[in-house]
């Protein structure tokens, strides 16, 4: 891996997932993942891209509503 990749992938480590690295540099998510840890990086905090409301409701309803069931708009995923 050349300084120019070393280079992006810490400044980007933070900011984009590893599909969205690996995709800029034309490498697998599971590649950059490896190269992450073999470069010993880690990120400050982790990449959230599901919020705690859709995680309550994944955990509340999984495995007992089939998929016709869900709300399109999923607004019952924000109500409390």
């Amino acid at each position: 891996m050349d300084n120019g990749t070393r280079y992006f992938l810490k400044e980007n480590i933070d900011i984009m997932n590893n599909r969205e690295i690996g995709n800029h540099l034309d490498k697998s998510p599971s590649s950059v993942a490896t190269r992450i840890k073999i470069l010993k990086l880690t990120r400050r905090k982790t990449l959230r891209r599901w919020t705690e409301q859709e995680d309550e409701y994944l955990l509340k309803y999984y495995g007992s509503k089939s998929l016709e069931t869900y709300p399109d708009d999923y607004s019952e995923v924000y109500q409390r």
